[in-house]
């Protein structure tokens, strides 16, 4: 997809979720692009505020989302810059007015000067105080400022020096179009990073171990617990392979074992550890008197022993306030680090094989938490091949599931002329979905709204785990009778949604939490009565709509989680 299908496409997605959602184009490109930053795992779980105030000197303050990534301990602040107009330009002020807004909306909530300015009831007012409630607990922040406008070439090579509020720090981002559709289009559909290995860029000692057949490189070497700190500290869990940074969400990152390796016997921890197995895309080298070094890594991803990398993290961050002496361990405690490396073209297939393969070796049981594994695709297949009954049109459609970011207008850019209009015709816009959609939906018929309200990639994690188990027990249940109630499950929820926005108790905000709970409890209450869900999903997908009774008992048990 080129950069100006792109640009339109988010425009376009923000046009029609305002028609959905019955709402201003303002907040609702404010969800897309959210909703983009979650998928290509820029940030994790994000809780929508909309949050709008001003300061006592009029300046604006205005953050759209908060995230908490649960494994490296970062907050995410998400400032929206939206613009209707697909060829204006991300100016500078406009991005040092953003900047300096969320760094102020934060400062003065964590000091309780923006709340008695503000009404309870109001989004800002929530925020504020969610901010100052966390605020002892918080180390970093993160701000991403995203915007469907492009930055200037002089814009883009911006950078801004990290805030200090209290005891954490505050770095900052900004997402341009340009660069949301640069990571689409990436092979993995995700920003790569760049590592550069030693104090001083000088490198570390390597050892190649080989090269296969079809060229993938395997190295060895060793690094500092303290650089290894180091760079988690700066990049986060960005550095682990998506999988791995599943499993540690669900199962926690810090391993008491190393922590007293660490206080107590840091010159023996290469010894004790298993280290590191990582990837990348590229590698420098360079001879150095006679010896290979290894100067910088491409895409690195670790994809066994994220646990030993957080845990050398957390020392770091834990000791550099309350034992500054007990720092110097790090630097005694040396990691074995086996690197391999795959051309970027085949990555994305082979990076999760060979996270699966190296942790099958200890006690780690890893989901496949990527757009690869064997239920997805299969949902990308039944997409294709399973059609939707004809309502009002002469023809049936497609439900289009979008396995990866971009797939719905990388389909349609391949079509021209009247086979746009056929396509468009086949696969309307309103019935595209994707796998954060799908697991909201699946952990709602399950009862677990807690799960849903936690965030879009904690209930995807969550249901990714369930979903793995229920294959491995028999695949042959997700058939295309499973992919027909899938999709009535799913007009259920986005009706419920559409619903409870009109219905005349709801006022605004937590609409996801009252769609989630209410849905769950509507639920739970029928199978309570009868032993069984009993709405009829074939109704559902025969006629592409809900009864309007389903929808009237739907909106009691709503109402009833507003409370």
């Amino acid at each position: 997809m080129n950069f100006s299908h792109f640009q339109a496409g988010l425009v376009n997605d923000g046009r029609t979720r305002a028609e959905t959602d019955l709402t201003t184009f303002e907040e609702a490109i404010g969800l897309v692009l959210c909703d983009l930053l979650e998928e290509l795992e820029i940030v994790q779980d994000l809780q929508v505020f909309h949050a709008r105030t001003r300061s006592v000197r009029n300046r604006q303050l205005a953050i759209e989302a908060v995230g908490e990534d649960p494994v490296d301990g970062t907050t995410s602040i998400v400032v929206v810059l939206n613009t209707p107009d697909v060829d204006s330009s991300l100016k500078k002020t406009e991005i040092d007015r953003a900047v300096a807004g969320a760094e102020q909306f934060v400062r003065l909530a964590i000091a309780g000067d923006l709340q008695p300015h503000l009404e309870e009831s109001a989004p800002a007012y929530e925020l504020a105080e969610y901010f100052r409630d966390r605020s002892s607990d918080t180390d970093r922040y993160r701000v991403e400022v995203v915007s469907n406008a492009s930055a200037t070439q002089g814009v883009k090579q911006l950078s801004f020096e990290p805030a200090t509020i209290g005891s954490a720090t505050m770095t900052f981002r900004v997402w341009d179009a340009a660069r949301l559709h640069n990571t689409v289009s990436s092979s993995s559909q995700r920003e790569p990073i760049e590592i550069v290995l030693g104090e001083e860029g000088e490198g570390v000692p390597c050892v190649h171990g080989g090269t296969t057949e079809d060229g993938i490189k395997t190295y060895l070497f060793t690094i500092s617990g303290r650089h290894l700190a180091s760079i988690y500290d700066d990049f986060g869990s960005r550095v682990l392979e998506s999988n791995v940074r599943g499993f540690l969400s669900a199962r926690g990152n810090v391993n008491k074992g190393i922590q007293w390796t660490l206080n107590n016997d840091p010159d023996m921890f290469l010894a004790f550890n298993n280290g590191l197995t990582t990837t990348a895309t590229d590698v420098t080298l360079e001879q150095h008197a006679g010896a290979l070094r290894l100067k910088s890594l491409k895409d690195w991803q670790i994809v066994n022993g994220g646990q030993t990398t957080a845990s050398m993290w957390y020392f770091a961050n834990q000791n550099k306030k309350r034992n500054p002496d007990k720092l110097a361990n790090l630097d005694g405690a040396s990691v074995q680090v086996k690197l391999v490396v795959v051309d970027d073209e085949r990555a994305s297939e082979i990076v999760p094989d060979i996270a699966r393969y190296a942790n099958s070796q200890n006690k780690v049981n890893l989901s496949d938490f990527s757009s690869n594994s064997p239920f997805q695709k299969l949902l990308d297949r039944q997409s294709r091949n399973v059609l939707a009954p004809s309502q009002e049109v002469q023809y049936d459609t497609r439900w289009f599931y979008e396995r990866t970011r971009g797939a719905y207008e990388n389909a349609r850019a391949r079509t021209s002329g009247a086979r746009v209009r056929e396509f468009d015709a086949h696969n309307p816009k309103s019935q595209k979905f994707d796998k954060l959609e799908v697991a909201k939906v699946e952990n709602i018929w399950r009862f677990a709204p807690q799960v849903v309200s936690k965030g879009a990639q904690s209930s995807f994690l969550y249901f990714s785990e369930l979903i793995a188990k229920e294959w491995n027990r028999d695949e042959n249940q997700f058939n295309d009778a499973y992919y027909r109630d899938l999709i009535a499950r799913l007009i259920l929820f986005r009706s419920t949604r559409s619903h409870v926005q009109e219905a005349p108790w709801y006022t605004t905000g937590y609409l996801a939490n009252i769609v989630a709970y209410g849905m769950s409890k509507f639920l739970y209450d029928l199978q309570d009565m009868f032993d069984e869900h009993m709405i009829d999903l074939g109704a559902i997908w025969r006629e592409q709509s809900c009864d309007a009774r389903v929808m009237e008992n739907i909106d009691v048990a709503c109402e009833a989680a507003r409370e």
